[in-house]
């Protein structure tokens, strides 16, 4: 029985994306609030999310993020993104990551560049390295590996986004076979007059079951927003604010599972010069 439950308790961690070796995080409270749903934002925290949409930024940004699983001590994210945009140039990205505690924690870094191949469309790519600690002298492990995404906008108001982490399956243990996960994620975000922001997401993990997400984002008056989402697999609702203040953005969130509970999250960021593209 108490195997079984591990063990479901540990697929639960695995869909949410919080503990296993190279996962692709999803960062950003306002991603979190939205079903998770993430791909097809733009924001600074495109850096961690979906390269291509940080070619979108008009001006340098930089965010901080946190998050915590079912409020269990040990299962938290920390994230720094940061996005420079140079004119006729690109975009230049900085992803940073931890996971964990003391007797298990990962380490990400990325570096990114994206760039406008015409006004409808953008590419991006980062460069991770990963670096996995287990406690109790049972040493670390580092990772190299890439992620490409892809952003158009064919409409004014429509943005499709798509991404892949990990293209090329990294494996992680020569003696179990284990792998680094390939993640492909596709979706959209409409957007209705600047007050409504409809968001869709679907997710294939090579190694787990399909996972569908959306969310809407209504903002009644020009300094808050009001989220909502769904996420599937394992299905949990989302929810959560963002408060605008000429530049800066502060946005909580959390998710909420039937039997694990509440995952609170929280973000801050801030837009150099004129406000970001939403």
């Amino acid at each position: 029985m108490i195997q079984k439950f591990s063990g479901w308790m540990l697929s639960m961690l695995f869909s949410l994306q919080v503990f296993a070796v190279g996962d692709d995080w999803t960062v950003g409270a306002q991603q979190g609030a939205v079903g998770i749903s993430a791909v097809s934002l733009i924001n600074v925290f495109s850096a961690g999310n979906n390269q291509a949409g940080t070619a979108y930024l008009e001006k340098p940004a930089i965010g901080i993020f946190y998050a915590n699983a079912f409020a269990l001590k040990g299962l938290n994210n920390f994230s720094l993104v940061a996005a420079i945009p140079i004119k006729k140039a690109g975009t230049f990205g900085l992803d940073i990551d931890y996971f964990g505690y003391s007797a298990y924690n990962e380490k990400k870094i990325g570096l990114s560049y994206s760039m406008k191949l015409m006004e409808e469309l953008a590419i991006g790519v980062q460069l991770d390295y990963i670096n996995s600690k287990f406690g109790g002298g049972y040493g670390s492990k580092n990772f190299f590996t890439f992620e490409f995404g892809v952003v158009a906008k064919p409409f004014k108001d429509l943005t499709i986004g798509a991404h892949i982490y990990n293209p090329l399956p990294l494996k992680v243990d020569d003696a179990t076979g284990e792998k680094l996960p390939t993640v492909l994620k596709l979706g959209l975000t409409y957007n209705i007059k600047d007050v409504v922001w409809i968001t869709s997401e679907a997710e294939k993990d090579i190694r787990d079951a399909f996972i569908f997400r959306a969310g809407l984002d209504y903002k009644p008056v020009d300094f808050l927003h009001i989220r909502a989402g769904i996420s599937t697999t394992p299905l949990m609702g989302t929810f959560g604010l963002g408060f605008n203040f000429s530049g800066l953005q502060l946005d909580i969130a959390s998710a909420y599972h039937p039997q694990l509970g509440f995952s609170p999250q929280a973000g801050l960021s801030y837009g150099f010069g004129k406000k970001e593209d939403k």
